[in-house]
């Protein structure tokens, strides 16, 4: 899956290149946006509790490398898609090549206010997401009689991850697109009471994974969210 072992080639550009994605599947251009914005995260996160910790020269570079990595991703990060909208890109390699999709794991594109690289109000993330779950601009986007979500090249064309849906519901603006998401995960367990990996677009009967442990962990953590946020939601249901 990797040229030579070595991945593909690619030019510097600021950004922390990875042969692999948050899903395992090899990447198609080194430099992953979505991993690249969750570095940025950790590495501001990690340098106050180093400072504390009298690292303070450890801190220092994390900090600094997280500016030079945020920089890197507005500058080779940020394209002009083919419908002229401007929006951040899944993979770029610094020649000016990129790829625009999104996978369901996590970090993804969709996740970005999820895991704090900016606010799910933010204009260009709102642009991206708005190519991102639609069929037309994202070669995996489903859509069937069984629901419509976001899926990734792992377990292959017209299967819905369940996690892409939670993200959906964590990143939405409005109730109503939660609620919508929270029924969908609901519907999609197929009377198991658990969350699975995947399901297909024309049966949720037709699923991978009867027991996917991340989905049902972040499954926990996105009702306690909608719970302290959104309790309306939930208890007067």
């Amino acid at each position: 899956t990797l040229s030579h072992g070595r991945m593909w080639p690619s030019r510097a550009t600021g950004m922390i290149r990875s042969a692999f994605r948050p899903s395992d599947d090899a990447t198609s251009y080194p430099y992953n946006v979505p991993a690249n914005a969750l570095a940025v995260v950790a590495l501001r996160s990690v340098a106050p509790l180093l400072q504390a910790k009298g690292l303070a020269e450890l801190a220092a570079n994390c900090s600094d490398l997280a500016q030079d990595v945020e920089k890197a991703i507005h500058t080779h990060g940020v394209v002009k898609h083919s419908t002229g909208t401007v929006v951040f890109a899944y993979e770029v390699d610094g020649f000016g090549n990129y790829l625009f999709m999104d996978d369901a794991n996590i970090p993804s594109l969709l996740s970005l206010p999820m895991i704090g690289f900016l606010n799910n109000t933010d204009e260009l993330y709102l642009a991206t997401r708005t190519l991102l779950l639609s069929a037309e601009t994202n070669p995996y986007f489903f859509s069937g009689p069984a629901g419509k979500g976001i899926g990734g090249p792992h377990n292959g064309v017209n299967y819905i991850w369940p996690m892409a849906t939670m993200v959906e519901a964590w990143t939405a603006v409005t109730d109503a697109e939660v609620l919508n998401h929270l029924e969908l995960l609901v519907n999609s367990s197929a009377c198991t009471g658990l969350i699975h990996e995947s399901f297909h677009t024309d049966s949720v009967y037709s699923f991978t994974r009867p027991w996917f442990a991340w989905a049902n962990s972040l499954f926990g953590d996105l009702i306690l969210k909608v719970a302290a946020e959104r309790p309306s939601l939930i208890f007067d249901a």
